[in-house]
């Protein structure tokens, strides 16, 4: 019993809410939340406020840009400094690289004409190992290892002979 009394109540207080929602309906739609001066003002205020944020962006962007520009610019100059050196470097090594050829195969060239002349004086020893230099040198050098290879045969050391050939 106690229990229905303030179920009564609540449902008669609804009803009464229910009854004055329905008289005031027709105006709460036609309300017009434009014009209420709380929502004016309080779209003024957002205004204001946005305003003030993208004038702080901005100028801490600027003080911000003049910190980073010449930063980025000095990362810039210290990136194109090191590259024009790397290619210099490898400019430079490309031509001792040519150079070294060079000269390799000159000393190739002299060490087959001292080879000639210590086989033109019977002194096979001393032409092996002048072929075995050229090899060492140029380990593709196939005509110091003919040459090896006919030396061996010459001084009848045909194992050896067969290897190098």
């Amino acid at each position: 019993m106690y229990n229905i009394i303030p179920l009564l109540l609540i449902l008669i207080s609804l009803s009464v809410i229910t009854v004055i929602v329905i008289r005031k309906f027709s105006v709460l739609a036609n309300l017009d939340v434009a014009n209420i001066p709380a929502e004016k003002e309080a779209r003024f205020k957002e205004r204001i406020i946005s305003n003030r944020l993208k004038r702080s962006i901005i100028k801490w962007s600027a003080k911000l840009s003049r910190l980073y520009v010449p930063a980025a610019q000095g990362i810039s100059r210290f990136l194109k400094f090191n590259l024009r050196k790397l290619y210099q470097l490898k400019k430079d090594y490309q031509a001792k690289a040519e150079s070294a050829n060079f000269d390799s195969r000159q000393k190739i060239e002299q060490l087959f004409t001292q080879a000639e002349d210590f086989k033109k004086h019977d002194d096979l020893s001393s032409a092996e190992n002048k072929y075995i230099e050229i090899i060492g040198l140029d380990s593709k050098n196939i005509k110091a290892f003919k040459e090896l290879g006919r030396l061996y045969f010459e001084k009848k050391q045909f194992e050896e002979a067969k290897q190098t050939f």
